[in-house]
């Protein structure tokens, strides 16, 4: 045989006290909240402050793009090194030789 045991409970809303009737937001309260997320949005969404925000996060993908492609191209070379792949001195050669015809076609 099993016993089973059964809790029951009974919950009752407890009456609303004055203070909480007024913890909730009247319509001009709420009305004001409204303006001043609006206010908020106008000014978010800005020409000036979208030029901005546009022009901060192209510099800062170009730094970090330079940055992680130079850290591409030295680990590389470092680890080519070793078994005799040295392409960083043709790329000198390769910038010497550009150098060389920028030197000779400018006017002086």
């Amino acid at each position: 045989m099993k016993l089973h045991i059964c809790y029951c409970y009974l919950v009752m809303d407890k009456p609303k006290t004055k203070t909480q009737k007024k913890a909730q937001p009247d319509i001009s309260d709420l009305s004001k909240e409204i303006g001043r997320v609006a206010d908020a949005l106008e000014k978010q969404n800005s020409f000036r402050r979208r030029l901005l925000t546009g022009i901060t996060f192209g510099v800062g993908t170009a730094i970090g793009a330079s940055v992680i492609a130079t850290l591409i191209v030295i680990g590389t070379a470092r680890l080519l090194a070793p078994i005799g792949i040295d392409f960083l001195s043709e790329l000198r050669d390769a910038r010497n030789v550009l150098e060389t015809q920028i030197e000779s076609q400018t006017p002086q």
